[in-house]
């Protein structure tokens, strides 16, 4: 094994996002994976110990099933804290995503030598009242922690800190891609987007298009508060007979089955720099070339760069006009297209990525 103690936050929407918590399974002596749901629904608080890549053990919390989210918080939070002091060895690294967190790592250092990496997923430009204070909390832990993963360039050039510690480790990190072998029964009629469903999506882009061209299709996979929104406006533009929603889709043959048909993923992500997507790493481009599906995106993250340097996709204006000629100017020339994403897959393929990128833990 490569690392030896590990401790993991996960929410359930994004358990197998990048591989990356299956790496760290498949490669770790012990992991300790902590299971936060964000409303009251299944399932609940849990910590799965797994050894050598096995499930041993696993926890579940008391569920607080009240309507008061400080409390829900508060729960969650004590469980963490129970589970750092309690039942995880010395000597392990904790994966801290968001600053709350990184409370008390001083502390944790001197009783039990856990050391805190912190790996930043989001950044919110809209910093208003406690979100002010959330993203001074970033700021302050990104410059005083020693270890820092950035999961997107965008992250790292809003937080990094040139004046930082000697030994400090600084790394920017997105999501791996697994080279799947893919079974594929093209629809070259058939467009696909995967995500949450809410505004800033540009989802509303793609029913203009589709609105206006009679032979194209539309399937979302996905849920989210937009939904209804979504299903309403469909019926508003007469779209609704060429528009699937699958809502959230967890089964791994479910989703291949789905997305065998797909000719392009679309991700209209509204380039505004208010959007927070401006900053994230593009999960829902990752997943497009998985699954070898040539990608249609807005400019936003560094992926559009290398979407066009290996020819795997197209970049658009966010209009109607530029997406509906991109998809053309794909569907004509599809074989070269999907060689391209090939090539992209191969290069962020995840185990080469997080090998190379967390070797600092094997130093530390």
């Amino acid at each position: 094994m490569k690392y030896d103690n590990l401790f993991l936050f996960a929410i359930p929407s994004t358990l197998s996002t990048g591989h990356f918590n299956q790496y760290f399974i498949e490669n770790s002596k012990n992991i300790y994976l902590f299971l936060m749901p964000l409303s009251i629904q299944k399932p609940l608080v849990t910590l799965t110990h797994y050894n050598n890549g096995k499930k041993i053990e696993e926890k579940i919390f008391f569920s607080y099933k009240g309507n008061n989210k400080f409390l829900r918080f508060l729960f969650i939070y004590l469980y963490y804290i129970y589970s750092v002091l309690f039942i995880i060895p010395r000597d392990t690294f904790i994966f801290a995503t968001t600053p709350q967190y990184c409370f008390f790592s001083n502390i944790f250092k001197i009783l039990k030598n856990i050391k805190i990496v912190y790996q930043i997923n989001d950044y919110y430009p809209n910093q208003k009242g406690l979100m002010r204070i959330y993203q001074h909390l970033v700021h302050y832990f990104s410059k005083h922690l020693r270890y820092v993963i950035y999961n997107s360039p965008a992250i790292k050039n809003k937080l990094y800190c040139k004046n930082i510690s000697k030994g400090f480790i600084r790394e920017t990190c997105g999501w791996g891609i697994e080279n799947k072998i893919i079974s594929k029964e093209i629809k070259m009629n058939i467009l696909g987007f995967v995500g949450v469903v809410r505004e800033g999506q540009g989802i509303e882009l793609i029913f203009e298009v589709l609105k206006n061209n009679k032979d194209l299709k539309l399937e979302i996979i996905g849920d989210g508060p937009y939904l209804g929104s979504l299903k309403l406006l469909a019926l508003k533009l007469k779209i609704d007979g060429r528009v699937r929603f699958w809502g959230l889709v967890k089964s791994e043959g479910k989703i291949q089955k789905i997305v065998k048909h797909w000719a392009i993923g679309i991700a209209p992500y509204n380039p505004d720099t208010n959007n927070m997507s401006f900053y994230g790493e593009p999960s829902k481009t990752k997943f497009y070339l998985e699954y070898k599906i040539p990608v249609i995106m807005t400019k936003i993250t560094y992926m559009k760069d290398e979407l066009l340097k290996y020819h795997a996709g197209e970049i658009i204006d966010y209009n109607q006009k530029s997406l509906l000629t991109k998809i053309s100017k794909i569907l004509n020339d599809y074989h070269s297209y999907i060689k391209g994403v090939n090539m992209l897959v191969s290069k962020y393929e995840y185990k080469s990525l997080y090998n190379n990128k967390f070797r600092f833990l094997l130093n530390s």
